[in-house]
């Protein structure tokens, strides 16, 4: 089957801002320019336009979670995933969250359809992944401690990466966005950029924490900005107050969702963050401090890269938990690192993303997935 032939189906719960939704948008950009039709399912929301804005078919459905809803709903649900499959002729499902795999799975299977799995995390159930598994789904793993997490439970994964464009995160010259943000030209830029919800939320915290301490201790210029949306954002806006008070100069940038992330990136002294929050920012030619989900790893340099990945920049693995006073050492270090050494390093972490993460082969690696899993035609 060429690539012509080729109908995915790409469904998630929802079109939200996070790595994983992303991650999706990148690689169906890239699929919709190498020729295969590309069907968009999932609840509307902030990235709706950015999706749009591929011209492939969307439809705003969402997928409750199973007990949340009555039989008759369920099964309506199923119904019209049945009809668009019919209708766009899919010939692969690609499921990226379990919430909605549930409902395009056993559709896929009645219709004869390859269904594929991406695990973005350990946060996923084992029970549905299992279930996947076990009756025919094709399952894939972003990172090396999620095919070993899986590989622990007897599920088999394919590794393929999470996927970013060059082209779209790249250093970029935005001083106006500085002044815009009211924030002076030679000021140092630290980015916290993540979901705001439990672990992450704890690691922003944490990050405030930090910057208060090495603003008023080492760099009296420090600014410090938070991108990202979540279930303990409101936690994080009274927290930032309580620290600012009633100062007429702000220090503490709070955005909320943002969609251009290559301009936060590019303004930044530092970014803090896991993930594909990570890969972009290495993009861009960011010195990064990871921190995730599952604990600390550190400063990412030319020389520990390779280390990081397999640790997933601290979202899938770590070598210590987080905190404050490792979040400010780490930071003090990169901001006192030389502009100059600043720039070498930035390179090659771009470089490193160029080599191992770059969109176009990913995104070929994963269409040679789905060409295995689709039968030739008569």
């Amino acid at each position: 089957m060429t690539l012509q032939n080729e109908r995915v189906l790409i469904i998630m719960d929802g079109l939200y801002i996070g790595g994983t939704e992303t991650h999706v948008l990148a690689i169906a950009k890239e699929m919709i320019k190498q020729g295969v039709h590309v069907v968009i399912v999932g609840k509307t929301g902030p990235l709706h336009r950015s999706f749009l804005s591929l011209g492939c078919p969307i439809y705003p459905i969402e997928c409750k979670v199973e007990g949340s809803v009555s039989s008759d709903i369920w099964e309506e649900t199923k119904n019209i995933l049945r009809e668009i499959m019919k209708w766009e002729k899919i010939t692969v499902v690609h499921g990226h969250q379990t919430t909605s795999a549930r409902f395009a799975f056993p559709v896929a299977r009645e219709l004869g359809i390859p269904f594929v799995f991406t695990v973005h995390g350990t946060y996923e159930s084992l029970e549905n992944l299992r279930d996947i598994a076990e009756n025919g789904g094709t399952i894939i793993s972003v990172s090396q401690p999620i095919q070993h997490w899986l590989m622990q439970q007897n599920i088999s994964s394919t590794l393929i990466p999470n996927g970013i464009n060059l082209k779209q995160y790249r250093p970029l010259q935005k001083t106006n966005l500085l002044k815009k943000m009211r924030i002076p030209l030679h000021a140092l830029v630290v980015l916290y950029a993540a979901r705001l919800s439990w672990e992450k939320a704890k690691i922003c915290k944490q990050v405030i924490q930090a910057c208060c301490y090495l603003r008023k201790r080492y760099f009296p210029s420090l600014h410090l900005i938070i991108a990202g949306k979540g279930f303990h954002d409101g936690e994080i806006k009274k927290m930032i107050e309580k620290v600012q008070g009633k100062s007429k100069y702000k220090f503490i940038h709070f955005l909320g969702e943002y969609t251009t992330m290559s301009s936060l990136y590019s303004i930044s002294n530092c970014v803090v963050g896991t993930g594909r929050v990570a890969l972009e920012a290495m993009a861009c030619s960011r010195l990064v401090v990871s921190a995730g989900r599952h604990g600390f790893f550190g400063t990412l340099y030319p020389n520990n890269l390779q280390q990081a990945w397999y640790y997933y920049f601290g979202d899938h693995n770590s070598i210590q938990p987080c905190t404050s006073s490792l979040l400010a050492k780490n930071i003090k270090t990169v901001l006192s690192t030389s502009k100059r050494q600043r720039l070498i390093w930035g390179r090659q972490n771009r470089l490193f993303i160029k080599e191992n993460f770059g969109i176009e082969q990913v995104t070929k690696t994963l269409l040679n997935t789905y060409a295995s899993l689709i039968p030739p035609s008569p």
